[in-house]
């Protein structure tokens, strides 16, 4: 029942982060809490805990003996064909994206094919070390060396999602955090009139005010700490 359970979270949050796509922002928009949320992709959070689980209960499967290899290889085989399924989608459907972008902004736009963009080419690979390695272990899963090779490629997973984040291209340095001159002022100003300053998300990075760092200067926002 648990594994049901959280094979369920993982379909239904996987449908939510398709935003409206599914018809379903409609209807959690009426639901208490749920209406709340902002970013409907953010439900990916809860699909990669019930994925984590599951893939929790799926170790322990192998290590008592309770599957047969055919279910490994299935399980591996399926995997493999669902990562496929996204690949295809993303070069099929991406590619007008990638070209209207560019038309319209100038901009380079990342190559979509997995042989040239590192973000679609190292998961392939990560999957293809995986996939062997758990072949391997639900074979010899009592001897250390497969233990420790598994674990090994696990790490190698998910510093592989890490050190391509957000902080590898967008690092803060002190200055960065110091605030302008006129933040003094404009503090001061909103203050004595007990106001409040709105930023235009747009126009955020022109105006100077990070939404990001008003807490840090004590500046009052409307829209809170975020953007």
């Amino acid at each position: 029942r648990l594994v049901l359970f959280w094979t369920a979270v993982a379909v239904v949050a996987l449908a939510l982060t398709a935003g409206d796509g599914f018809k379903l922002a409609a209807v959690t928009y009426h639901l208490p809490i749920l209406s709340l949320f902002r970013a409907q992709g953010r439900h990916a959070l809860e699909f990669t805990l019930a994925i984590a689980v599951l893939a929790g209960y799926g170790v322990a499967a192998i290590q008592q003996r309770r599957v047969t290899r055919g279910i490994v290889i299935l399980a591996i085989a399926l995997t493999g064909c669902g990562m496929g399924i996204v690949l295809v989608a993303i070069v099929l459907l991406d590619r007008p994206f990638a070209a209207e972008v560019v038309a319209r902004t100038g901009w380079a736009a990342f190559p979509i094919d997995p042989l040239h963009n590192p973000a679609l080419m190292i998961p392939v690979i990560v999957y293809v070390a995986g996939a062997g390695v758990i072949f391997a272990w639900s074979r010899r899963r009592s001897t250390r060396a497969a233990q420790f090779v598994l674990l090994a490629v696990v790490i190698a997973d998910l510093s592989s999602f890490a050190w391509f984040g957000q902080w590898h291209d967008s690092v803060i340095t002190a200055p960065d955090l110091a605030a302008p001159p006129y933040i003094a002022t404009l503090r001061t100003a909103l203050v004595r009139t007990h106001e409040r300053v709105m930023v235009i998300p747009k126009a955020a990075s022109w105006a100077g005010l990070d939404p990001q760092l008003n807490l840090l200067w004590n500046l009052p926002l409307t829209g809170g700490h975020v953007q």
